[in-house]
């Protein structure tokens, strides 16, 4: 058997530290690798909505009260990211059919203005309005529940009116492939 001289010992050890290292970020990136939460993974739709203006023609002036949050996963396949929209205000009576009306119009209006395809519109069995859309490389949905009752010890509406409660959550998934978001939007939700 022959001795391995020193020199050549060295390149092969050298060799296999080159080959298990990118072997081994292959693997990473391959399996492991996670897609984090940024702006970059929001469609325009997510961040740029906006139901004030809706809420603005509906509510009795100087009544609104509006919250909102945004949350994200990261993931393997895709970022999931969610926005809600929370107001509270005063409404006539007789002016919550309207409402929904006019939220549902104006949600398809905005969405379809920013760029996305809207994919399927539906009420739910509560009377919620549901917008299915893809916009690029995300795809995901809207939920408009019905207006709520607030009951509100320390505020009495005037005669005629109530306080309400408007809840809208956007939900949706971004891919890093827009194949895979047109995959994803027309499965069913």
């Amino acid at each position: 058997m022959k001795a391995h001289k020193p020199a050549v010992v060295v390149f092969e050890c050298v060799l296999l530290f080159v080959v298990l290292l990118v072997a081994g970020e292959w693997i990473g990136s391959t399996f492991f690798h996670l897609y984090s939460p940024s702006s970059e993974h929001e469609s325009v739709v997510l961040r740029e909505y906006s139901a004030r203006p809706v809420i603005e023609s509906f509510a009795v002036p100087y009544s609104i009260e509006m919250g909102e949050g945004v949350s994200s996963a990261a993931g393997s396949k895709f970022v999931t990211n969610e926005r809600t929209i929370d107001s509270t205000f005063a409404v006539k009576t007789d002016h919550s059919l309207s409402f929904m009306n006019a939220m549902s119009e104006d949600v398809a209006a905005q969405f379809i203005r920013k760029g996305a395809t809207i994919v399927a519109t539906r009420v739910g069995p509560q009377g919620e309005y549901q917008l299915a859309y893809r916009d690029g490389t995300s795809a995901g949905s809207v939920v408009c529940f019905p207006l709520a009752d607030v009951q509100s010890p320390n505020q009495f509406p005037t005669v005629g009116t109530q306080k309400v409660r408007s809840h809208i959550v956007i939900s949706e998934k971004w891919f890093p492939r827009e194949m895979d978001a047109i995959r994803a939007s027309t499965q069913p939700q």
